[in-house]
């Protein structure tokens, strides 16, 4: 039987994976120095505007690297 199924790597294993990550973690880092230095209003919304901007690169790395 022929498989229609490309074979995969894991999302993990992409090359664009440390990218991803990297941004991942100066987006937290971010959020927790405007926590510190500006309060729990700015970190929070530190918070989410990285999510805003990371989410998007997360879904077209997700789709363009499958």
């Amino acid at each position: 039987m022929e498989s229609r199924m490309p074979n995969r790597l894991p999302f993990h294993r992409l090359a664009v994976f440390p990218v991803l990550l990297a941004q991942f973690i100066v987006l937290l880092l971010a959020a927790l120095a405007l926590w510190q230095w500006h309060g729990v209003v700015a970190g929070y919304s530190g918070l989410c505007g990285g999510l805003i901007a990371w989410l998007p690169n997360l879904y077209f790395a997700h789709k363009a690297f499958r």
